[in-house]
């Protein structure tokens, strides 16, 4: 997966690594809304054999939004009321640019 630059800015912010990111959209709760992927880690998404490693718990709470082809992570943040994400839009009425097709995608 890429990453924009601003994603990068708020990776290093909040101290993701690459791996936990990798880690959090291989395990995450997948919802799509407003014309992008959130994932997001609930303590019951990490496999029962990784529960007691200290790094893997701490990004229980945290979200990885990806664009809708999933091949460009747009931002990496600690959602404490994920709620505001699940009221959004399910989809979005204006052109999303993704850095990876290349192209204009609207999303009805």
């Amino acid at each position: 997966m890429f990453l924009t630059d601003h994603a990068w800015k708020r990776a290093s912010q909040r101290n993701f690594t690459e791996e936990d990111m990798q880690f959090i959209v291989q395990n995450g709760e997948r919802i799509r809304r407003a014309g992008a992927i959130f994932f997001r880690m609930r303590h019951k998404d990490v496999p029962a054999h990784q529960r007691r490693d200290e790094n893997i718990c701490n990004l229980v709470g945290a979200t990885v939004v990806v664009c809708k082809c999933a091949q460009v992570i747009l931002t990496v943040y600690y959602a404490s009321d994920f709620r505001k994400v699940l009221r959004k839009a399910k989809y979005s009425q204006r052109p999303i640019y993704c850095p990876c097709c290349q192209q204009e995608q609207y999303v009805i």
